[in-house]
């Protein structure tokens, strides 16, 4: 039957290409695994274009969702700056970003996440300078 011949000759998709389209549709369903997975696979540029926005909504949504990978990577993510609207060309974090960071790496940390426990006292560290900094005059 010509059917049958035009979905034989039809192209498979590519592995890659339904391994995230079945991903994007996990993750679309609210399952936090799912949802980690897709936006490691935006932050990495696999399978898709380089996306670091769209590697912080999925981190965030995961990490709202209680996912303690969701939440170590949204939190270093703030700490890098990688997303905050810190401005082309800026190192490091949007200082208002610090204390999200440190919030999401405790929850992480609360969790069992040993990469957690190393990252937090550099957030609360840089959180805490930061203050300093904001609420302390120069002395000349």
């Amino acid at each position: 039957s010509p059917s049958a011949s035009l979905s034989a000759s039809a192209p498979a998709p590519a592995p890659e290409a339904e391994a995230f389209y079945w991903i994007l549709r996990a993750a679309k369903n609210g399952l936090p695994d799912a949802q980690v997975e897709l936006a490691q696979l935006f932050l990495d540029g696999r399978h898709v274009h380089r996306n670091a926005s769209s590697a912080f909504y999925w981190f965030r949504r995961a990490a709202q969702a209680g996912h303690p990978l969701g939440q170590l990577r949204l939190g270093a993510m703030l700490v890098d700056g990688a997303v905050t609207g810190a401005g082309a060309g800026c190192v490091g974090p949007a200082h208002a970003a610090l204390p999200e960071a440190v919030r999401w790496l405790r929850l992480a940390s609360e969790q069992g996440c040993a990469d957690a426990d190393r990252l937090l006292p550099v957030a609360v560290g840089m959180a805490s300078e930061e203050s300093c900094r904001q609420h302390q005059p120069y002395i000349y």
